[in-house]
């Protein structure tokens, strides 16, 4: 049994009443030494109230444990032992979580943490593994170690290694190279001599089977590495990744070290220098294959199930000199779905029933989505997500062991060199990148010392680049659709699983993600779409409008999202005006760039905002300086003149209608907002006769409007007074839209 280090309470109670009755004598002396044992969380007690362990257990050895000590050192061997794995149970109702502990390649130290919560009140212990030559010296079949002998050569001098003992366990070459070729209990040591004098010695006490988490690749094409090449990809250390492929008849685990076409090389190196520990993917992925060629009546599925159970058994005999821990799917299928059309929900249904299958019968802890990459691109910058491509986000939403862990196919392009020729296939630059990424996020996801916890939900509506903000305005009418692609970001947040809530009498929403009108619903005005993960929620206002005959005359709607100069629906273009510098601005990435009060554009259709019409006027943009967002060309009246950083305009909104009637909304506190990409939305509401000013969903200011107003608007960003003189939007804008009655 592990010899186990506690640190004991009762220690660190005993050193705090000593420095308690000295700190009469020197207060300034030991105030700071006060602070540093009572912060330093190896001491530190547990409220009274917070939830204990019942027992604790580290590789199934009882140790001398108690509920009060929440810090625990357990010295290991040096070399590359086994990390010991940590059992705990507590009481009914409280909520247990472990994190086994990782050593990094060619670190001394790594801890596990055990997490408790009983709802009110949590807990935490941590067992932290510390390699002591007093342990002893141990490797894992197939290791690699160098041996450096403590000896300087002397001119003329070299070093002759050989092996000694009962073992026959390893062998060294002439660099002092030692590599494990068999599991013995039996101790083994390696001589370096010069000449027939011994100068160093290593002894390695045993070697141990090699601990291996299993990687099973599925999918189609991408997964299996086409278009890829073994001599550009990552080449692994030799006796740390292993690859078992799909032609090979003779089901031998090859080293990856060679290198290999497709992800895993680099997938391999990067979880082995973060974890220390080996990986082995057993190949399974066929190229043009269908989702539901991957459910359990599937060919492909029953022939991979059958691959992996045939070699779960091989691996897991007494004969083995392995032993398999970590048990991960990772998916990467799509483009034949794509191509046939196949709807979201199929998809969804398909997954479900191969995920369910391959958990039953393999027993992975987690399937992880690469996703399939969008096809449909716009302008070489906005990207159209496919069904399946949202499918499979939304799946990661629905269930807490499928998870997509990178986004980086959402990248890829052949301007960036990524994707090959055609479109299809990854480069082996692209398939090294993925990898990596991968490695690196299932690392933070099994790393005890990351905060995990789910900090954003991006909401995305079709396009990858357009994603909606907090509090986001979407107007519907029946019959119509919205999209929702939720992503939770970190990708290795502790838990994926997304809950939409709704009112079900006044909005549906669909298995895969689209939003609509509920049957019935006749009721008119705003409702709420919450999505919430962990207490993380974003909301998003489902605007129910009619569009009966007597309101079409009276209701406008625009959006220019700027990829060029085209609304949205294409039924207002906005034109450089004669008296603009065309040269002053760009659109780069769907952003419009004004860094000098030189340009403004006409509306193909002009606006009117009337106190007779509830209206909306809404952008994403960050400002340089004061200016206009939208005026007319023929008048110094009827404009909005943005001015947060106008002392003799109280940092306000000015509002100047067509008669001259002036209205202000001051920004307050939020002025400084302008100066970064921020979402500003000017609402008038006609039954209350309010204007109201919004960042970011947050109500900055309003005001009760007691006279009649009309704004003519013709002009985006600006007005000019002369012909030299111009009040014109100088910053970034994202979107602009506007929304009448």
């Amino acid at each position: 049994m592990r010899d186990v280090e506690l640190m004991d309470m009762k220690k660190g109670i005993a050193v705090g009443g000593i420095i308690f009755f000295a700190l009469s004598v020197v207060l300034t002396l030991t105030l700071a030494l006060i602070i540093t044992i009572f912060n330093n969380p190896k001491y530190e007690p547990a409220p009274p109230e917070a939830p204990r362990l019942v027992g604790l257990s580290i590789s199934g050895e009882s140790i001398n444990f108690s509920p009060e000590i929440r810090y625990y050192e357990v010295k290991i061997p040096l070399g590359n032992p086994a990390v010991p794995t940590i059992s705990a149970s507590v009481k009914e109702g409280i909520a247990l979580e472990i994190n086994q502990a990782l050593i990094p390649d060619g670190k001394k130290e790594g801890s596990a943490k055990i997490l408790l919560d009983d709802g009110v009140f949590t807990n935490s212990y941590e067992i932290k593994f510390i390699k002591d030559k007093s342990k002893g010296f141990v490797l894992q079949f197939d290791d690699r170690y160098l041996f450096t002998p403590d000896y300087k050569l002397k001119d003329g001098e070299k070093f002759n290694f050989v092996v000694e003992g009962e073992g026959k366990n390893i062998e060294v070459d002439s660099n002092g190279l030692i590599k494990v070729i068999a599991v013995s209990e039996h101790s083994s040591t390696v001589k370096a001599l010069v000449g027939d004098k011994t100068v160093d010695d290593l002894k390695i006490d045993k070697t141990i089977k090699a601990v291996i988490d299993l990687f099973i690749v599925t999918g189609q094409g991408n997964a299996a590495g086409e278009g890829g090449n073994a001599e550009e990809s990552i080449k692994t250390k030799e006796g740390t990744a292993y690859t078992i492929e799909l032609e090979d008849r003779k089901n031998e685990l090859k080293d990856l070290s060679q290198g290999r076409n497709g992800f895993t090389p680099a997938l391999a190196e990067e979880w082995y220098e973060k974890t220390g520990r080996k990986a082995l993917f057993i190949q399974t992925a066929v190229s043009d294959v269908s989702v539901t060629q991957w459910t359990p009546e599937g060919e492909a599925f029953n022939m991979a199930v059958s691959r992996i159970e045939y070699f779960l058994d091989k691996l897991s005999s007494d004969e083995s000199n392995y032993v398999i821990d970590k048990r991960i799917c990772l998916w990467l299928q799509g483009e034949w779905d794509i191509s046939k059309r196949m709807s979201p929900e199929e998809y969804i249904k398909h997954f479900t029933s191969f995920k369910n299958g391959i958990n039953e019968r393999i027993k992975v802890e987690m399937t992880a989505i690469i996703p399939v990459r969008s096809s449909e691109i716009i302008d070489n910058t906005k990207v159209i997500f496919d069904d399946i491509t949202a499918a499979q986000y939304k799946l990661s939403n629905m269930f807490s062991d499928v998870r997509i862990i990178t986004t980086l196919p959402e990248q890829a392009s052949m301007e960036n060199g990524y994707i090959s020729v055609g479109n299809l296939y990854y480069t082996q630059t692209g398939y090294n990148y993925i990898g990596e990424d991968i490695a690196n996020n299932l690392y933070n996801y099994y790393n005890e010392g990351i905060d995990r916890s789910v900090n954003k939900i991006e909401l995305y509506g079709n396009q990858k680049n357009h994603m909606y903000e907090q509090g986001k305005v979407l107007r519907l009418k029946k019959g119509e659709t919205i999209r929702t692609i939720a992503l939770i970001t970190p990708l290795y947040a502790k838990d994926t699983k997304v809950n939409v809530i709704f009112d079900k009498s006044k909005i549906k929403y669909s298995e895969a993600g689209f939003i609509s009108i509920a049957d019935g619903n006749n009721e008119y005005g705003l409702f709420e779409v919450v999505f919430e993960c962990e207490g993380v929620e974003l909301k998003l206002l489902i605007e129910h409008y009619d569009d009966s005959a007597e309101m079409i005359g009276k209701k406008q709607s625009y959006v220019w999202e700027f990829n060029d100069l085209n609304e949205k629906s294409n039924t207002n273009l906005l034109t450089i005006t004669d008296k603009s510098v065309p040269e002053k601005y760009t659109i780069q990435d769907g952003v419009i760039v004004t860094n000098e009060r030189a340009v403004d554009f006409s509306f193909e259709k002009q606006l009117e905002f009337t106190s007779d019409v509830g209206w909306d006027i809404e952008w994403k943009g960050s400002l340089n300086d004061n200016g206009i967002i939208v005026g007319n060309s023929f008048s110094t009246r009827g404009y909005i003149y943005l001015a947060p950083f106008a002392e003799n305009m109280g940092y306000s909104i000015r509002m100047v209608d067509n008669d001259g009637k002036t209205f202000y909304l001051p920004y307050g506190e939020h002025a400084n907002d302008n100066r970064s990409m921020n979402v500003w939305r000017i609402n008038y509401t006609k039954e209350s006769r309010t204007l109201t000013l919004y960042v970011n969903g947050l109500v900055v200011s309003s005001v009760d409007v007691e006279k009649d107003f009309k704004f003519t608007m013709t002009n985006l960003f600006g007005r000019y007074g002369n012909e030299n003189i111009n009040y014109c939007y100088t910053g970034s804008i994202d979107y602009f839209s506007v929304s009448i009655g």
